[in-house]
């Protein structure tokens, strides 16, 4: 008999691992765009619609408004926000760092802290 919390548990890793998938292929897809635009000096004009969407996608902050359908919309928008922080390749801390996190309870010289 399968409980409860292990079928809730196997559709949040589901959900993680789709999400890093979506977010893997945007980083994918946003670095063939940054070859574009340098090849043209980084002039945003150079790109369609859809490449511009996919850029400030990319850079969209949570709280920021959605993302416009004209192109002299999006390319004020990337103008405005290409400056911010790229988003991590990973959402999720990766299984190495959760294994170390005990580490930082030891001191320096061996001791335990406490």
């Amino acid at each position: 008999m399968v409980r409860r919390g292990e079928v809730r548990e196997a559709k949040e890793k589901a959900a993680q691992e789709k999400k890093k998938a979506s977010k893997e292929e945007l980083i994918a897809k946003v670095a063939v765009v940054k070859t574009k635009l340098r090849e043209n000096n980084g002039k945003p004009e150079c790109l369609n619609v859809p490449e511009l969407k996919l850029m400030c996608k990319y850079k969209k902050k949570a709280n920021d408004p959605a993302i416009p359908t004209k192109k002299a919309d999006l390319i004020a928008r990337y103008k405005k926000t290409k400056n911010n922080p790229s988003p991590t390749s990973s959402p999720q801390n990766s299984d190495d760092e959760e294994e170390h996190d005990d580490e930082d309870e030891v001191n320096s010289d061996g001791g335990s802290s406490g």
